[in-house]
C-alpha cells in the first residue's frame, strides 16, 4: 500500500523533522481538486488585496478629497472603500467554502488509505500496539494532516501576497520607506530562523 513506507514492526519516528518528501505525499491528496484549490488561492489573493486598499484610499481622501473639498471625490472614495471591503469578505467567505468542502475530501480519502493499510497489517501489529495509538492516528493525526493540506498552504500563499502588496502600496506611497522595508526583511528572516529551530 501506499501509505506504508516502514516495515509493519518498525513504528514511524515522530520525532523525525518535517521534510520536503513528506509535503510532497500530503499535497498528493490535493491533486484531485486542483481547480478548487486554484479557486480558493485566486479567492483568497482578491481578499489579501481587497484588504490592503482602504488605507491608500483613505490616504486619498486626507491628502486630497478633504482638503480640496471634493465632495463628489470624498464620496466616491467612500464607496470604493466599502466597496474594497464587501468584496473582501465575499471572497474570504466563498474561500472558506470552498477550502471546507476539499478538506472534507482530504478526510475521506486520507482515511480510507488508512483503514485499507490497516486491513493489510498482520496480528501482530495490532497486539503490539496500543489501541489510544491507532486511534490517535485515524483521527488526531488525520485532522492535523487536513489543516496542513487545506490550511497552511493556503495561508503560506495568502502572507507571501500580503507581502508583496504591502510593498507595492508602499511604494507607491514612499519610495524610500518602502526600500528601507524591504532591507529589513532578510535580517528578520535570519531573526526567526534561529528563534524558531
Amino acid at each position: 500500500s501506499s501509505m506504508a513506507r516502514n516495515k509493519f514492526d518498525v513504528d514511524e519516528d515522530l520525532n523525525e523533522e518535517f521534510n520536503i518528501h513528506t509535503v510532497r505525499r500530503l499535497l498528493r491528496y490535493l491533486r484531485p481538486y486542483r481547480l478548487q484549490v486554484s479557486a480558493a488561492v485566486a479567492l483568497m489573493v482578491a481578499a489579501s488585496f481587497a484588504g490592503l486598499l482602504p488605507p491608500y484610499l483613505i490616504k486619498l481622501a486626507l491628502d486630497q478629497a478633504i482638503p480640496a473639498k471634493d465632495v463628489p471625490y470624498l464620496v466616491l472614495l467612500a464607496g470604493l472603500i466599502l466597496a474594497t471591503v464587501a468584496i473582501g469578505a465575499l471572497a474570504l467567505f466563498l474561500r472558506i467554502r470552498v477550502m471546507t468542502g476539499i478538506g472534507q475530501n482530504v478526510i475521506h480519502a486520507l482515511r480510507s488509505d488508512i483503514f485499507s493499510h490497516l486491513q493489510h497489517l498482520p496480528m501482530k501489529y495490532f497486539g503490539k500496539t496500543p489501541t489510544g495509538e491507532l486511534i490517535q492516528r485515524c483521527t488526531g493525526d488525520v485532522e492535523t494532516v487536513r489543516k496542513f493540506a487545506t490550511m497552511q498552504v493556503t495561508e503560506s500563499i495568502r502572507l507571501a501576497t500580503i507581502f508583496i502588496g504591502a510593498f507595492i502600496m508602499m511604494y507607491m506611497v514612499n519610495t524610500t520607506y518602502a526600500f528601507i522595508a524591504i532591507m529589513l526583511f532578510p535580517i528578520m528572516i535570519t531573526a526567526s530562523f534561529f528563534f524558531f529551530r
